[in-house]
């Protein structure tokens, strides 16, 4: 099966252009989740929990490695498109990858839970989805953030990824890596156009921008999935999601508008039943399965719940990445 790179839909933004392994974007806004700005991360031994997802043997989007057979990346990364089925098969994933070819430990898919609460027709929240690997890898997981009041206005971020180092521009073919800053809730729904900032949901969403010294950096297309990090650490904090152009600045623009990505503590007893709930190939650690004060906060429906949906009338659009 080949996945069509460009197919149109009338939704009530316009026309809303699908492109599967280019970008999901709408043409009228050309939203894009997207590392603008970036630095070539030189060693895979920085982020050893990065991983690449391709679908159909074409990049498309990034994830982290959150349990020895999991990773987590973005929801909207698995979707179908115009009604062709993107099943187990479709995808690969390379955990440990710093180039987009022939790059780290490659396992196919044996599994896919989209979050519960994640549906497009009504909004942009829970934007996640944890894929389960048909082998174990030997990579270092990363560390999840359990607290809903962090980060905070004075702490530093970091992005990675391999999507595009400008709007529509070439892929870096390598895992770079950018700083960014927490952007509070407020101040993130005033940079929307109205008909956009109602999806701003701090409760299953945070956001970020960088570049305040002229030198713009913002995750682009292809970096939809990749981990945000507390800067020097190994805490990931949120999954790129979508946001608007990639990195521009101009205030007289909403192009300024900052990065939205999905909150991890917000999902995190969801992850950690997917994860310990439906392990195959290695059980978790009892300190990964053991549910936090912050994670029993939680109001999920589930775990097993895979809603499908279209992307359809939405007023935003996503980033997954790949070749023109």
């Amino acid at each position: 099966m080949s996945i069509p790179k460009s197919a149109l839909l009338l939704g009530s933004a316009g026309v809303i252009a699908l492109n599967r392994g280019v970008h999901l974007g709408v043409d009228a806004l050309d939203m894009q989740p997207r590392v603008v700005g970036g630095t070539p991360v030189e060693s895979a031994d920085k982020f050893p929990y990065y991983a690449r997802l391709d679908a159909e043997g074409q990049f498309i989007c990034g994830a982290s490695l959150v349990s020895p057979e999991w990773v987590l990346t973005a929801a909207h990364c698995v979707e179908e498109a115009l009604g062709l089925p993107l099943d187990n098969s479709a995808f690969s994933v390379s955990v440990g990858a710093t180039e987009q070819t022939n790059s780290g430990e490659s396992f196919g898919v044996s599994g896919i839970w989209k979050h519960p609460k994640w549906n497009p027709d009504t909004g942009l929240q829970w934007d996640m989805a944890l894929i389960r690997l048909d082998g174990v890898s030997s990579a270092e997981t990363v560390e999840l953030n359990s607290l809903f009041n962090f980060p905070d206005s004075d702490d530093l971020l970091t992005i990675i990824g391999m999507g595009r180092v400008e709007e529509n521009g070439p892929l870096p073919g390598k895992l770079l890596e950018a700083a960014v800053d927490f952007i509070k809730h407020d101040e993130c729904k005033s940079d929307f156009p109205f008909w956009l900032s109602w999806m701003v949901d701090e409760d299953a969403m945070l956001c970020a921008q960088g570049g305040e010294d002229g030198s713009p950096t913002d995750a682009c297309q292809g970096d939809s999935g990749s981990p945000l990090l507390i800067a020097g650490t190994n805490i990931q904090v949120g999954v790129v999601s979508w946001g608007r152009g990639c990195g521009s600045k101009a205030w007289y623009d909403w192009d300024g508008s900052p990065g939205v990505f999905s909150r991890v503590s917000s999902a995190g007893r969801w992850i950690r039943e997917t994860v310990c709930n439906n392990a195959v190939g290695v059980t978790p650690p009892d300190a990964f399965c053991t549910i936090s004060v912050e994670d029993s906060k939680e109001d999920d429906e589930g775990t097993d719940q895979q809603p499908s949906s279209s992307c359809e009338d939405l007023g935003a659009s996503f980033t997954d990445g790949g070749t023109p």
